[in-house]
């Protein structure tokens, strides 16, 4: 099979086009499926017919300005027949036909998008800390009571790295940073309290994801336990106080 072959039977979209114009040299048959006209010609593919936001290829260009290649680009695009399509974009700066040219391998990740946003829903209504992080460590996504629990304002925690997360004792990161499954550490949170001189008490699981689409990427959950560890010391000390009390007492029987 031809090169050319090889690139019109890939399964995802493969387009090179003019990085000014948007001319289409070249768009393989999962491309033209999403964005050509009845005939099956795709003569172009520009802001104003594809991009839900135009902004969003002008960022893309500027991009790959500074660095001639961009992974993983988010993008909403939208296709011939009027739907939405949540796109991932590796893009690259290329020579074609003696001109500028950007080619670009779109990921469709439309249906999991839609699947996020439900459990964001969910996930945001639940009074347990949920975060994930991606392959490179960097927090992906944070619920609002997982902002409360680490004392972060709202929206600030998504794209802090997650080795910054070490006011904590043990530090947060070290416990769950380290990409496999941890079942219940007990840690004391140092940014926030309950009360003068009293520090929160979290139990910290992690587990990988396994799903595709979500590489290297990892699922945290943090529950207040404050009270509940409050009370375990509570009915320690009655206990070491109750056995204080009865050896005491064992002791005056002895000495009687």
């Amino acid at each position: 099979m031809t090169l050319s072959g090889m690139v019109d039977a890939a399964p995802m979209p493969i387009i090179v086009s003019n990085s000014d114009t948007g001319k289409v040299y070249l768009a393989n048959a999962a491309a033209r499926a999403l964005f050509a006209a009845p005939d099956g010609s795709l003569d172009t593919i520009t802001p104003e017919e594809f991009y839900e936001d135009p902004a969003q290829r002008a960022t893309l260009l500027a991009r790959l300005a500074g660095t001639g290649t961009v992974e993983n680009f988010a993008a909403s695009l939208t296709g011939r027949d009027g739907r939405r399509l949540d796109m991932r974009i590796n893009a690259r700066r290329v020579r074609f036909q003696d001109e500028d040219a950007l080619c670009v391998i779109l990921r469709d990740v439309t249906d999991q998008t839609r699947v996020e946003a439900r459990h964001r829903a969910v996930l945001s209504h639940l009074d347990a800390g949920v975060m994930m992080y991606d392959g490179t460590g960097v927090i992906t996504y944070a619920n609002p009571a997982a902002e409360r629990l680490l004392a972060r304002p709202s929206g600030t925690l998504p794209g802090t790295p997650f080795a910054s997360l070490t006011k904590s004792t043990p530090p947060l990161a070290e416990v769950l940073g380290g990409g496999f499954s941890v079942d219940g550490a007990l840690v004391a949170l140092d940014t926030i309290s309950h009360g003068s001189g009293a520090v929160t008490w979290v139990r910290a699981s992690a587990s990988p994801l396994a799903e595709d689409g979500f590489p290297g990427s990892v699922v945290c959950s943090l529950y207040d336990v404050t009270n509940l560890k409050a009370a375990e010391d509570a009915l320690n000390d009655s206990s070491d106080a109750l056995r204080t009390v009865l050896s005491e007492a064992n002791e005056t029987d002895r000495r009687r």
